[in-house]
């Protein structure tokens, strides 16, 4: 398997999504994001619920089930009929500063002709000891187009703030077992 980086997008100021267009069709079987994100939802919030889209559909052809620990209680949900993919929470105005959520979203053969599967995870803290979330969630966006957009953004209309970012990584699947990173 070889990872390959293929674009960051770092924010110098506010904006309401990151987007990733023009994503490569040739060389890879699957992709990897990985994000560290904060938005400016109000400072009564620790965390902002965060989704993302893929090829501007914001039609009902997605699926999650998901598994969530906030503040130490776990909830599960999820179902199909769904306009996005449910990804792991950013930190919110409310956290303590400079603290971000992290997540990565794995997802499998993008270019096929199939259903495209999504693995996401990641969490959220507030420098406390009660205020931390964790999410795990499997997602299918039911399309047989190959993805060649993918939209992050805050279910709540909140913008990502300044040193939010986000990485998209390319990987092809070797024979060999081996990982080559570049």
């Amino acid at each position: 398997m070889t990872i390959k980086f293929i674009q960051r997008i770092e924010l110098g100021s506010i904006s309401a999504d990151i987007t990733f267009s023009s994503i490569p069709q040739t060389e890879y079987t699957d992709l990897l994001l990985v994000y560290s994100l904060r938005t400016d939802l109000g400072p009564s919030f620790a965390f902002d619920d965060c989704s993302i889209r893929v090829n501007n559909d914001s039609g009902a052809n997605y699926t999650n089930q998901l598994v969530q620990t906030r503040d130490g209680s776990m909830s599960a949900g999820g179902g199909s009929g769904q306009t996005n993919i449910l990804s792991p929470e950013a930190s919110a105005a409310g956290a303590s500063g400079n603290t971000f959520g992290n997540g990565e979203i794995y997802i499998s053969n993008y270019r096929s002709s199939a259903p495209k599967t999504f693995s996401c995870k990641g969490g959220s803290e507030t420098n406390s000891t009660t205020a931390v979330v964790q999410m795990f969630n499997f997602g299918l966006w039911n399309s047989t187009a190959p993805i060649t957009s993918l939209y992050l953004y805050s279910r709540n209309g909140r913008n990502f703030v300044a040193g939010s970012s986000a990485t998209l990584y390319g990987i092809k699947k070797g024979s060999d077992g081996t990982t080559t990173v570049s």
